[in-house]
């Protein structure tokens, strides 16, 4: 399964460019002579956007990759073996190295014949391989689009189908022996969408279990296996399905944000295929310095969950329980070209649009002309975004940095209709986004939270904790030196986690688990520093899937001394979804981080 190396490296490496958008006409934009770098012009906005290359080159990356599938270690582990690269991903170090941004990767092997999953990395892409680590798992990560494609093979799919994952992409089958069948969770349906077939293909064994799924209609359809009680009719967003991501794709940029003369921001952008965590983050921002002065050291959405409040859909796929992937970017729209040597980070000439901006005039519409990351400027803010894929979720993730220093993260709910089958969208469900945001205010030490309930009325939080919203609440983390801090206040359509509050089943609430958590940073539990650990997607399959997709703290807070020390803010959103019902409605949620004190 070598060819499966190939598709990962297809980004090269990324040069300078500078790039101002400005939202009149088209005829306002100018290119300037050079190959490499472009601007555009404006006499009402100030702000000026410029991109250069960091980390290491796609085709360094590649040659490190092919080095690592090629040692002995590795073939040790995988000669003779039906095997294929399922993606590549950033290792989390060890020790001081966490923090520090190094040429670390991991590559994630599926082994088919001896049922498991091999990681082999490497801690520095440039480095030796005596320094080549190797982990066997049972850890299942979701198929690249070359899987899928032998995965419709093996089930023997014909050339009229139109197939994609369902809900839970992928799960395991444990065997006594300790090995785990890798199982692919699909449906098919005919082009004029009379046909439907679900079914699980069995990488190990290469075998398809098919079972006909029930047509979601206004009343009970029975099966030929089970009867199950059908959804209503949907007539949500149709599914783009001829578009899909790589997972663990290389890409990030060094970005400043100036006005006139002056540097306001400069930061790292990640694109979401290259995030940290067990199932990414979204777009990361790394080392964010607002006037010259260190904000955050990393934020970005580890944890993203979902679960259905109503339960009779279960058997159709609609949950009960979900934990999403947030590194499957989507297409969405950005009129403009990518930068020579910066594919897939890309300005706009005209707003950018995902699935949660409603068009002007016409339905809404699944998909897009671009992958990536993109740059939008709206007056004194600058815009970074990009769209993500869930199977039948479609995710924003945004990031808005404004001229006064405010910082606006924003994450988009949206959903698609896969055929006739999938009216999951249109069933009520509520969305959990976790914000991790590790703020380093000036340095990584001498930090202080404090909860604030009226102005100049703040209590300092010395201790790892979990904190709640309330109304005129807001949060403050600062330089106990300087006395420069940041303030954080919750958004309004961000909910709020309140046993008290009848709005929603005691059980949704348990599920949702909070609002807010203190963490110190603590670079010696590598497993639990981006996130909790969860590796299952849970779904109908898995019979805990509750306790198994909840975001656990327990992994993250240890009880230890937060005073002075390297403050890690868990900030979390939640957001009842109906995509057919909520047209109109903000789909829309994230905190404000305003400077207070900034000299």
């Amino acid at each position: 399964m070598a060819k499966a190396l190939l598709w990962l490296w297809l980004w090269g490496s990324i040069t300078a460019v500078s790039c101002q958008p400005q939202y009149l006409t088209a005829s306002r934009f100018s290119t300037a002579a050079s190959s490499t770098t472009s601007t555009t012009s404006s006499t009402t906005s100030k702000l000026d956007v410029s991109l250069r290359s960091t980390l290491v080159p796609a085709t360094d990356i590649s040659s490190a990759v092919r080095r690592v599938m090629q040692a002995g270690q590795v073939q040790d582990l995988i000669r003779d073996t039906n095997h294929r690269l399922i993606q590549v991903d950033n290792l989390y170090g060890s020790g001081d190295n966490v923090k520090r941004e190094r040429n670390s990767f991991r590559a994630v092997i599926a082994d088919y014949t001896n049922g498991r999953t091999v990681y082999a990395g490497l801690d520095d892409a440039y480095g030796p391989l005596s320094e080549l680590s190797t982990e066997i798992s049972n850890v299942q990560h979701v198929p690249n689009h070359e899987e899928i494609l032998e995965a419709a093979e093996i089930a023997g799919f014909g050339r009229d189908a139109v197939y994609h994952l369902h809900m839970p992409p992928v799960f395991s089958e444990i065997h006594a022996n300790g090995s785990s069948s890798r199982v692919i969770n699909m449906i098919a349906h005919s082009k004029d969408e009379t046909k439907f077939t679900s079914v699980h293909v069995d990488m190990h064994l290469r075998t398809a279990s098919f079972i006909q799924p029930a047509k979601h209609a206004a009343t009970t359809t029975t099966t030929k296996t089970t009867t199950t009680s059908a959804g209503p009719a949907c007539t949500g967003i149709l599914a783009d399905t001829s578009n899909r991501s790589p997972i663990g794709s290389v890409g990030a940029v060094v970005v400043q944000i100036k006005q006139g003369s002056t540097l306001l921001w400069e930061l790292v952008v990640i694109r979401p295929s290259a995030s940290k965590g067990s199932k990414g983050s979204g777009i990361e921002l790394l080392n964010v310095r607002y006037r010259n002065k260190l904000v955050l050291k990393r934020a970005h959405v580890p944890i993203l969950n979902v679960n259905y409040l109503d339960k009779s859909h279960v058997s159709n796929g609609c949950g009960p329980y979900f934990r999403d992937w947030q590194n499957e970017e989507f297409p969405f729209t950005c009129d403009g070209d990518d930068e020579k040597d910066i594919p897939e980070f890309r300005r706009c000439k005209t707003p950018s649009k995902t699935i949660v901006d409603k068009p002007a005039n016409g339905p809404q519409k699944d998909g897009g002309n671009f992958l990536g990351v993109a740059f939008d400027i709206f007056g004194d803010e600058v815009v970074i975004r990009s769209q993500l894929s869930a199977v039948w979720y479609r995710y924003t993730t945004e990031w808005r940095l404004a001229a006064n220093g405010t910082i606006m993260p924003r994450w988009g709910f949206g959903g698609v209709r896969l055929g006739d089958t999938d009216p999951c969208v249109c069933i009520k469900h509520h969305h959990h986004v976790y914000w991790r945001l590790d703020f380093d205010i000036e340095t990584s030490t001498s930090n202080v939270f404090r909860e604030c309930d009226s102005p100049g009325t703040c209590t300092n939080v010395e201790i790892e904790k979990q904190l709640y919203k309330k109304q005129n609440r807001r949060w403050e983390v600062a330089n106990s030196v300087s006395g420069n801090y940041y303030q954080l206040y919750p958004g309004k359509p961000d909910g709020a986690w309140n046993p008290n509050e009848p709005k929603y089943p005691t059980e949704d609430l348990e599920y949702g688990v909070g609002d807010l958590w203190l963490a110190r940073y603590d670079s010696s539990d590598a497993k639990h520093v981006y996130d909790d650990g969860v590796t299952g997607y849970g779904g109908r399959f898995d019979v805990n899937a509750r306790i198994n997709t909840r975001a656990d703290f327990s992994k993250i807070l240890k009880n230890f001394d937060a005073k002075g020390q390297d403050i890690v803010v868990w900030y979390s959103a939640h957001f009842m979804h109906n995509q057919m019902h909520d047209v109109g409605d903000t789909h829309v949620v994230g905190p404000n981080l305003v400077p207070g004190k900034w000299q």
